[in-house]
């Protein structure tokens, strides 16, 4: 399991898709288990934060050309 503030989520400015990489704890990572996640279009910011308060981090993801927001809750 990645230790939080090891990993990186990134929002993809040309798709459609928020591609999620986890740490090793030596400078490398790997896609995530379902990686890149689907979005809105053109996502521009990413924020995190436990939304439906689970302690897990979700990730938000702005809709750069659509005023549209996409949650997506961690399992």
């Amino acid at each position: 399991m990645a230790t939080a503030g090891r990993d990186i989520v990134v929002p993809n400015v040309g798709g459609h898709s928020v591609p999620v990489l986890l740490g090793d704890g030596t400078g490398r990572f790997r896609e995530a288990p379902g990686s890149p996640l689907p979005v809105v279009q053109r996502p521009f910011f990413t924020a995190l934060g436990d939304v439906n308060r689970d302690g897990k981090l979700d990730i938000a993801a702005d809709g750069n050309e659509a005023n549209d927001v996409t949650v997506l809750l961690a399992r």
